[in-house]
């Protein structure tokens, strides 16, 4: 069953990722505390003509094949994701509406990862993550996310 492995936010653009067992979710705002949190988002979607970042999520499975392709750890705090699954394809969920618990999500775009987390990191991330970094979602109906919670297809 795929289910969350791991949540993370960050409250400031730069900060290292924070590990919660629980997050609120807020429809159109997104995750309470987190650095893209409407009315507080550092970043605008507008500003860098991307989708809402108002929760993205990557797959243990991707971090795990990329981590042993390239022989070095690729954590998920590297990539500034905020849920870590497991045993879900997110690939599958793109364009789709799902379940995280209680929460409903739609998967808008796979992520790619950019030049400034490859520098951060100071690892070619572009290429040891290409078309496997994650995906970006919208929150549809709010509240809480748990680690453990199941994830499903609508």
């Amino acid at each position: 069953m795929a289910q969350v492995n791991k949540i993370l936010i960050s409250p400031l653009p730069h900060q290292a990722m924070e590990s919660k067992s629980t997050i609120e979710v807020i429809e159109g705002q997104g995750i309470v505390g987190d650095r893209y949190f409407y009315p507080d988002k550092k970043y605008s979607e507008a500003k860098f003509k991307r989708a809402p970042r108002e929760i993205t999520l990557v797959e243990k499975e991707a971090l795990e094949q990329a981590s042993a392709e390239c022989n070095q750890a690729i954590e998920a705090e590297m990539l500034r994701r905020n849920v870590v699954t497991e045993g879900a394809d997110l690939g599958n969920l793109e364009g789709k509406q799902f379940k995280v618990g209680d929460v409903i999500l739609e998967g808008l775009e796979l992520c790619q990862p950019c030049q400034h987390i490859s520098d951060m990191n100071k690892m070619p991330l572009i290429k040891i993550m290409l078309n496997r970094a994650g995906l970006r979602s919208k929150i549809i109906k709010g509240g809480k996310i748990n680690v453990n919670d199941p994830i499903l297809p609508l």
